[in-house]
């Protein structure tokens, strides 16, 4: 059995288009590797149109660092 490291995948964004975000993220998951050898880590600038809520409705996990 083939053994696959473990990897991360990192996102960094503020207020994207949901569209083309959500687009992003059905491509992420549709990855042929081991899903428990995968997280994908979205870092959210502070987003207001509801992109930690679509992130974590995907399982990423997010990283909040508002601008300041």
């Amino acid at each position: 059995m083939k053994r696959y490291p473990t990897i991360s995948i990192l996102t960094g964004t503020l207020n994207p288009s949901l569209l083309v975000f959500r687009q992003m993220l059905e491509s992420v998951k549709m990855q042929r590797y081991p899903k428990k050898r995968m997280e994908h880590v979205v870092v959210d600038g502070g987003s207001t149109n509801g992109t930690g809520t679509l992130a974590k409705e995907y399982g990423c996990t997010e990283v909040s660092l508002p601008h300041l």
